[in-house]
């Protein structure tokens, strides 16, 4: 067990992590679970079968099921292929993925639901059309569940049962350049470690989830890069999974992070759901409001954390762009660790 992510008085997580952090796999695949250790089995299993060249950094957001004995037993039978964080309590969507992306070694970094599932060959072609342009950030695949937006397609066969086959018919009848937009669903989302590195990670203040993904994609646009969608990829999507076995209002959630939305990007605060105006909000801010670093909690003390895992890690710059974020916004708290350094 290694306490990076802890504290002085005992581990905020326990995480078990066996890797060679010398060798560093193409992809790290972060997928964070709560409960519904079926969806979690059938997404992390589609995987094992149908992905090569990659890690997997599960962090488990308080799970009471049978999730945590699942993952233990993944660690024994892999352990140089998955890492698995968790958390007594359920940090929130964002603040779980960004645990993820701290502890990704991978040169690109995928953001995968639990309840997804993947088809053969899914990641390289991801990966072909984002390594294929260097202005790319990010890319996502299209699905059967997206919240209605672009990325949303109607297959005639029964998903999942039938995915790989239904994958096949769409890569046959879809395959093509990918196609530049300005915004991707984070089901299923693959960043270069440059975009990651640029926008460090989610924004903890959208909670227990929604309108985070679409964040992170104004925050990699600000940060100079591009978003594409891979038309000839096709992954399956339950949707809202969590939401529902938690029994959490989705509505009242969405409501909320719309308004955190609002607030964040200076929108007006009767501006209805569902206008999105990306435009407006590229065009009014720029690469200064692109970078999070990847906390689990906004606080001083939290940032210090963060930065003493990169460094325990070797990843000096990485260090130093949160200590620099830190010192920015929490002046007297890093002026006080600064001293204590000394």
């Amino acid at each position: 067990m290694s306490d990076a992510a802890g504290n002085g008085e005992g581990r905020l997580f326990d995480i078990d992590d066996r890797r060679d952090l010398l060798a560093r796999p193409d992809v790290s695949i972060v997928i964070l679970v709560r409960n519904n250790l079926a969806h979690t089995r059938a997404c992390i299993e589609s995987v094992r079968a149908n992905t090569r060249g990659y890690e997997c950094v599960v962090v488990d957001n308080g799970s009471t099921d049978a999730t945590p004995a699942y993952l233990k037993a993944l660690v024994a039978e892999e352990p140089h292929r998955f890492v698995v964080a968790r958390s007594e309590t359920n940090l929130g969507f964002a603040a779980g993925v960004n645990l993820g992306i701290l502890l990704s070694a991978g040169e690109r970094v995928c953001l995968l639901n639990n309840d997804t599932r993947v088809p053969e060959g899914w990641l390289w072609r991801l990966r072909a059309f984002l390594d294929a342009d260097p202005a790319l950030g990010a890319v996502g695949p299209m699905t059967n569940a997206a919240g209605g937006t672009i990325q949303e397609v109607k297959v005639p066969e029964a998903l999942p049962d039938h995915l790989d086959a239904a994958d096949r018919q769409w890569f046959a009848r879809h395959l093509g350049p990918v196609r530049r937009v300005h915004r991707l669903v984070g089901f299923c989302l693959l960043l270069s470690r440059r975009a990651v590195d640029a926008v460090g990670g989610l924004d903890v203040r959208f909670g227990l989830g929604n309108f985070e993904d679409d964040d992170l994609g104004l925050r990699i646009q600000l940060a100079g890069l591009a978003l594409g969608m891979v038309e000839s990829v096709l992954v399956y999507h339950r949707g809202s999974a969590t939401f529902a076995s938690e029994r959490i209002d989705y509505r009242s959630s969405l409501m909320d992070a719309w308004r955190v939305f609002k607030d964040k990007w200076d929108l007006s605060p009767d501006l209805a759901y569902g206008s999105l105006p990306i435009g407006q909000i590229l065009a009014e801010h720029g690469p200064a409001d692109a970078y999070l670093p990847p906390v689990w909690e906004f606080s001083a003390d939290t940032l210090a954390r963060v930065a003493e895992t990169y460094l325990h890690r070797g990843q000096e710059q990485e260090a130093l762009r949160v200590v620099t974020f830190g010192r920015a916004h929490f002046p007297e708290a890093f002026a006080r660790l600064d001293a204590g350094a000394q």
